[in-house]
């Protein structure tokens, strides 16, 4: 299994806002982030919920008044493309996850094991088709759901 070569590093947390459906409120998602004095982070998490944002991502960012690092945008777009899979199993089992991480895994990404329910997974640009081509299959058979993590040209 391979690890994100800044992971280790990433002893800090950057918080993103998630709009919700409505636009009324707004969530957030923490990602570990090498966070630089220069104002700048580099993503290490998969991120989960946070649209047009991508591992190894470097984002910008302020301290909020209670000291969290808030992201306020993408300073470099590493490339990567971003999968989000929702298990359909009424109970998933962890079988059920490892074989979404083992067989990702397998194809060359990084993955992060949200939930039972929920992995989200990074893959590069070479990478990309094949793994969408293989989400496709899979949900086709009914095992699984899956979305891209764009919703725009332009990033967070």
């Amino acid at each position: 299994m391979a690890t994100f070569p800044l992971a280790e590093q990433a002893a800090d947390v950057v918080w993103f806002s998630v709009p919700t459906e409505t636009g009324d409120e707004v969530t957030w998602e923490g990602l570990g982030s090498v966070v630089s004095a220069d104002g700048s982070a580099v993503v290490c998490n998969v991120p989960a919920w946070v649209y047009d944002l991508g591992l190894g991502d470097t984002v910008s960012w302020i301290k909020s008044a209670v000291g969290a690092y808030v992201a306020t945008g993408i300073l470099t777009d590493a490339g990567t493309y971003t999968f989000r899979v929702w298990l359909d199993a009424d109970v998933p089992t962890t079988a059920d996850v490892w074989d979404v991480h083992t067989s990702a895994s397998e194809l060359g990404c990084w993955v992060d094991i949200v939930s039972t329910r929920l992995v989200a997974i990074s893959a590069s640009v070479e990478k990309a088709q094949a793994v969408a081509n293989w989400l496709e299959s899979a949900e086709a058979s009914g095992r699984l759901q899956y979305e891209t993590g764009r919703t725009t040209d332009t990033p967070y």
